[in-house]
């Protein structure tokens, strides 16, 4: 029997060392940032119709269609803002003189601003925002020559 009393006070001393165990909780914390961003989507490329006295070539005139790009934003401190080119990517060796460019865009949906001038900078309101992006270029003597002609503009979006 002496093992019994042995296996028995063991058992006790067991159950009395449990039920008087001290249970303790603790709050881990997850932190985050989440960064103002913008995001570009590019919807259509344009096209560039041509005057029909053929000193200008611009998504405004007949043939002609603007470009549209979609902004997202996460924030209210964002902005938009279309660069203007300087130069034709392509075109006959004559495209670029007497030539200026210039830009201009209109905003939906999240910001509504109508024909601002490219190289302005337009604030961007928070989610989702289409610009629709025309372009020209217009010779001040002169007319354009024959040929495939290409210009880009760039999209800037800037989250701060």
């Amino acid at each position: 029997m002496t093992i019994m009393k042995k296996l028995s006070a063991a058992t006790l001393i067991s159950l009395a060392l449990v039920s008087s165990a001290n249970a303790e909780d603790q709050n881990v914390k997850f932190t985050g940032i989440v960064l103002d961003s913008c995001a570009l989507i590019i919807g259509t490329d344009g096209t560039l119709g041509q005057s029909a006295d053929q000193t200008t070539l611009s998504s405004q005139e007949t043939g002609g269609l603007p470009g549209t790009v979609t902004a997202t934003t996460n924030g209210t401190a964002s902005t938009l803002e279309v660069i203007t080119p300087t130069a034709f990517l392509t075109g006959p060796a004559s495209a670029d003189t007497n030539t200026t460019f210039d830009t201009n865009y209109t905003l939906t949906g999240a910001t509504s601003l109508s024909d601002v001038i490219g190289s302005t900078v337009s604030p961007l309101g928070l989610g989702v925002t289409v610009a629709t992006i025309n372009a020209s270029a217009t010779k001040s003597s002169g007319t354009f020559d024959s040929g495939t002609y290409e210009l880009v503009t760039i999209v800037r979006c800037t989250a701060p």
